[in-house]
């Protein structure tokens, strides 16, 4: 995921696990580690978060309103709540708000009702 600030670009790594495990990842996961370190995003920063979170997961509105399903990230994070969870995105992704919705699931989906799904 990557930000976009005064400074310049900044990648945000988060943990990819492969849709919640469903599928093997362990390449996936190194791939924006090793292509910034070939300089292929030029002068942007990486930052590494110990946390998995796919892009599908989340939308935003560029306003800093982002969009999610509890059950996703609830299943990422089954330890973590929702103010926990809201904290967190809000600080990370820079976002005021971070709006939850309960359901998701459509019949065949992989992602634990990423938003993008939806959304």
């Amino acid at each position: 995921i990557t930000l976009r600030g005064r400074e310049g670009f900044r990648l945000l790594d988060f943990r990819f696990t492969g849709w919640g495990g469903k599928f093997d990842a362990a390449q996936d996961d190194r791939l924006v580690e090793a292509l910034h370190a070939t300089g292929m995003f030029a002068d942007s920063g990486r930052q590494t978060i110990d946390f998995a979170l796919e892009g599908g997961a989340i939308d935003t509105d560029g306003a800093g309103t982002l969009l999610t399903t509890w059950q996703c990230l609830h299943q990422r994070h089954p330890d973590l709540g929702r103010a926990e969870l809201t904290a967190r995105l809000g600080q990370w992704l820079q976002q005021d708000r971070v709006l939850w919705l309960e359901r998701g699931y459509l019949e065949g989906d992989d992602t634990d009702a990423h938003i993008d799904t939806l959304a």
